[in-house]
């Protein structure tokens, strides 16, 4: 009977060992299957071409970009050592004064960007002119440096075209609807807060997330304040003006309201810039922007109706706009009646310069300011350096 119980205990032995042997292959074979393949390894592993951009190419250099995060530098630093060097006359490059250094990051690379942890080390770069090959870090996350490369760079053009929506807003005057003044002036307060570059929120998703509902809340507003905007010049161009001085004072109401409309339509813009530079090319150019041509041609619809308005206007005021004058009525008619019989002139009255440049401005047409959406996310992420300073050359044509 005990030899039963040996003959049991052996082969019960004998199936857990094979057991274990079994399973130890599948975990080995597990893992190996998670590792980047010799073949791609060897490709991410190659150093980085960093060469001298030789003089004959005549690069312009007033559409370098300053990268100035330091946070950001360090990544370039790490995803590209020898731009950074070559920079710095550190290594085996003898850098000079003035010479410029060039590193391509292919296209794709950025619009990738939120995933640039993932796919660390599965691009190559391009390099121009002549220079040495210097060794690199191939596992770094150049995808995530490519997007916040781009992304810094729609920051800053943000900022640029905030300053100058902030100047139009400054030639509004004030009037009596300061409540709607100061929303305005608060909206374009917290968009120009909202811009700073900060790497933590472009490489953190919940930190993004935050930015984009922000963004999201920012563009509710917008939407309401240009609506308003919309409906008082509609508003304006939808009464008659009894006389001269009511076409007057509707006249220069309107003007403060077209501002508004025009610089509102450019925070929505930027808003929507905001919003794709955020998402780092992952959402449409379409997506992000399909409200501002839409509220862009309800601002050109009403200043349509505005100038319909004032040709009425001019029709039942006797006003000539290009001779800068308008008829005399009531009691200033019959004074001037009998001057009149020998001098023609007299039968007119001149207007204010002022207000023959506004009438003339707001039946020109025209509206908010077109402009040429880009996707930088999708194109190469092209990256200088010059006297160890490191810029970013957006696409040309396209800046």
């Amino acid at each position: 009977m005990i030899y039963i119980w040996i003959a049991i205990g052996a082969v019960f032995a004998l199936a857990v060992g094979i057991g274990a042997f079994f399973i130890a292959r599948r975990v080995i074979a597990v893992r190996r299957s998670r590792q980047i393949p010799p073949a791609d390894r060897s490709e991410v592993e190659r150093a980085i071409a960093v060469r001298e951009v030789p003089p004959e190419e005549h690069l312009d250099e007033s559409r370098l970009v300053e990268i100035t995060d330091g946070k950001l530098l360090a990544r370039i630093a790490g995803a590209v050592p020898g731009l950074m060097k070559a920079g710095n006359g550190v290594g085996n490059v003898a850098a000079h004064s003035g010479a410029l250094y060039r590193a391509v990051l292919p296209a794709g690379a950025a619009g990738n960007g939120l995933r640039g942890a993932d796919l660390a080390g599965q691009v190559s770069y391009v390099a121009v002119g002549q220079a040495s090959v210097l060794a690199a870090n191939a596992l770094v996350s150049v995808m995530g440096v490519a997007s916040m490369v781009v992304g810094q760079y729609y920051m800053l053009r943000i900022t640029q075209e905030l300053a100058e929506i902030g100047h139009e807003i400054g030639r509004i005057s004030a009037f009596q609807n300061n409540e709607y003044r100061s929303r305005v002036f608060a909206l374009a307060a917290r968009l120009r807060q909202s811009v700073e570059f900060r790497i933590e929120i472009m490489q953190t998703r919940e930190l993004r997330k935050a930015e984009l509902a922000k963004a999201d809340a920012m563009e509710q507003e917008c939407i309401q304040l240009l609506g308003q905007a919309i409906l008082a010049i509609a508003t304006v161009a939808g009464e008659d003006a009894p006389d001269f001085r009511a076409y007057e004072r509707a006249t220069a109401e309107a003007q403060d309201w077209i501002l508004y409309a025009n610089a509102l339509s450019g925070i929505l813009r930027e808003i929507a810039d905001l919003r794709y530079a955020l998402w780092a090319g992952a959402v449409s150019r379409e997506q992000t922007t399909s409200l501002v041509p839409v509220y862009a041609q309800k601002v050109r619809q009403s200043l349509e109706q505005l100038a319909a308005w004032h040709g009425r206007q001019a029709r039942r005021l006797g006003i000539d706009v290009s001779a800068g004058n308008r008829r005399r009525k009531g009691w200033d008619k019959f004074v001037h009646w009998l001057p009149a019989l020998f001098n023609r002139e007299k039968k007119f009255r001149a207007i204010p310069a002022d207000m023959v440049a506004m009438i003339e401005a707001q039946t020109a047409g025209g509206g908010p300011t077109e402009r040429e959406e880009t996707d930088f996310f999708r194109e190469d992420v092209e990256l200088i350096q010059k006297d160890g300073k490191v810029y970013y050359l957006p696409p040309e044509n396209k800046k």
